[in-house]
């Protein structure tokens, strides 16, 4: 992760994991490696304020426990590896089926180190992101093994000429795979139904929301004029009132956290078909598709994760979509440089979603055409901000616009459904387009930043 952000490894000292939390709490050490489900909890529950790293956001995609079984074992005992792998998948089933009886059960029989509250937030949160009810327990992803090994392969730990045969063990290829492509299906119509209901939901709310607490803060601003002389009334007033915004304001962040789920649950979906080894322009398309959706999930996250429910920092944003997308197109030989230039600009979530859109679909159309037959490219993202007035800028230093008769190879300045879908998305902005090719390709959005609202 670290090699994939530039870092130089020499401005880093790792010592020895002491698997001790209060290292971190102390101070003794500035970072550690820990699990979402068992130190970050830990952390959250005695109130310590602190950030995670997420290595998938940097590119870093590893699976964690897995069950290992040698060569020997399944070659000599086959009907016994299976036997152990279908007991094994049946006993988590029942468990992510039974959190609380799991639980209950843990402390009766095996470990009393943490309290029943521990183990319950633990199993939820495992549930999160087993996401077992889209995703068969027990699913092994080649192209994510594909690309544990390739990273360790760049670090020097595993030999170029790596193979996975037999890596992976599959008693029954067929029958998993019929059962995959059922739960493939009604996990999409299942996800594609959430997800509308939960966006249909959330544009509803956010504008009930906003005019009760625009109704509320008048009434509250009037009170405070005619009850001058009752203070204590005026403070029962302001506490109920409190307590309505702060009870809303939750039920927001878990509409935004469970929107920004379904989001990655598609996306892992679509991870999952590119995994089948489509042709290539399958192969892109649903690189892209991820990629849109990504973009969306993105400010959910973003949403959820920071203090303010209402607007997303630009910086952070973007600058994090355009490095994921860039990695996404990633191929051997070509060496990416990305700059960004950023003022200090919040955006409103109507308008984060398109920008975001725009940045997604500009990025993937130089990281697709720009750089055919070359061995290194630059990408440039800025975001100037005055009086209200916002230009985001993406450019490049690829091959500029395309022959009329080539348009398939280089950047087009008009046709593509890419381009269209900017073009459609600049509007709902209210912005304009200006894109200009010649040693590279340049593209400008200008739009007026929404007013706030008070919502």
């Amino acid at each position: 992760m670290l090699l994939n952000e530039s870092v130089p490894l020499e401005s880093v000292r790792i010592v020895e994991h002491s698997w001790n939390l209060d290292d971190l709490i102390e101070g003794r050490v500035d970072a550690i490696t820990a699990y979402s489900t068992n130190e970050a909890l830990i952390l959250k529950e005695r109130g310590i304020p602190f950030s995670m790293i997420r290595p998938l956001v940097y590119g870093i995609d590893f699976y964690g426990d897995c069950l290992i079984a040698s060569g020997e074992e399944v070659r000599d005992h086959p009907e016994r590896a299976a036997a152990f792998l279908r007991a094994s998948l049946r006993g988590w089933e029942y468990a992510m089926d039974n959190i609380e009886e799991a639980c209950r059960l843990i402390l009766a029989q095996y470990s009393q180190k943490k309290s029943f509250e521990q183990l319950m937030a633990e199993a939820l949160a495992m549930d999160e992101l087993i996401a077992h009810r889209f995703i068969p327990l027990g699913s092994m992803n080649p192209g994510r093994w594909r690309h544990i090994a390739d990273t360790y392969s760049r670090l020097g730990v595993l030999p170029p000429d790596y193979s996975l045969e037999g890596f992976i063990y599959a008693p029954d290829d067929h029958e998993d795979e019929a059962r995959y492509l059922r739960q493939l299906s009604l996990g999409l119509g299942g996800a594609a139904l959430l997800i509308g209901a939960a966006s249909l939901g959330l544009f509803v709310f956010n504008r009930r929301l906003a005019n009760e607490v625009k109704a509320r803060t008048r009434t509250l601003e009037e009170l405070n004029v005619a009850l001058q002389m009752e203070m204590g009334e005026r403070l029962v007033k302001e506490r109920a009132l409190a307590a309505s915004v702060e009870e809303k304001t939750v039920l927001l962040k878990e509409l935004h956290h469970r929107v920004k789920n379904n989001l990655q649950v598609i996306m892992s979906l679509i991870s999952m078909e590119m995994d089948k080894k489509p042709g290539e322009k399958a192969a892109k398309q649903l690189i892209q598709i991820r990629n849109r959706v990504y973009s969306m999930a993105l400010v959910h996250e973003r949403l959820y994760e920071q203090g303010d429910l209402a607007k997303v920092d630009a910086e952070s944003y973007l600058k994090t979509l355009a490095a994921e997308i860039i990695n996404s197109f990633s191929r051997p030989g070509l060496a990416m440089s990305f700059a960004v230039h950023m003022d200090h600009a919040h955006l409103p979530i109507e308008q984060a979603i398109p920008l975001g859109l725009i940045v997604g679909e500009l990025v993937s159309n130089s990281m697709k055409h720009a750089f055919s037959g070359r061995d290194r490219g630059s990408i440039e993202l800025s975001l100037r901000e005055r009086s209200g007035e916002c230009v985001v800028e993406i450019k490049d230093d690829g091959r500029g616009k395309a022959p009329a008769d080539d348009r398939e190879t280089g950047h087009t300045l008009g046709g593509g459904l890419g381009l269209v879908l900017v073009d459609a998305l600049a509007q709902q902005l209210g912005g304009s387009v200006d894109q200009a090719a010649g040693e590279g390709y340049r593209t400008r959005i200008a739009f007026t930043l929404a007013k706030d609202t008070g919502a």
